[in-house]
């Protein structure tokens, strides 16, 4: 039983990875920051990916007092809250033009953010 939990906790922490994560760093600022954006973009992005991956490296021996389910479920329901956030904040860019997902970050229908 206890097997078949961490088996499951480890194929939905790859899983969630794969889908919330790895993506954005390298997917998202160039699909729909405006022309003039995509390299702070990218550098934010990059940033935000690096500091959280060191927190959790950092939280590791901490977790791993607790077992391996613990390690598993932080990073599961971290990565879980990555894929909410990017269904929830981010645009769907699928059969848009850039010049269209540009034009909509101008008049802010996209951006939670402010434009400088």
């Amino acid at each position: 039983r206890k097997r078949a939990m961490v088996v499951g906790f480890m194929l939905s922490s790859v899983a969630a990875y794969q889908a919330a994560v790895s993506p954005l760093a390298w997917v998202m600022p160039v699909e729909i920051l405006p022309g003039d954006m995509r390299m702070r973009g990218n550098a934010t992005v990059a940033m935000f990916t690096t500091v959280f991956s060191v927190l959790l490296l950092q939280f590791h021996p901490l977790l791993s007092q607790h077992g391996v389910l613990a390690i598993l479920g932080v990073y599961t329901g971290t990565t879980g809250l990555g894929l909410v956030l990017n269904h929830a904040l981010l645009p769907e860019t699928l059969a848009r033009s850039l010049e269209d997902i540009e034009r909509d970050w101008r008049q802010r229908r996209l951006s939670i953010l402010p434009l400088t």
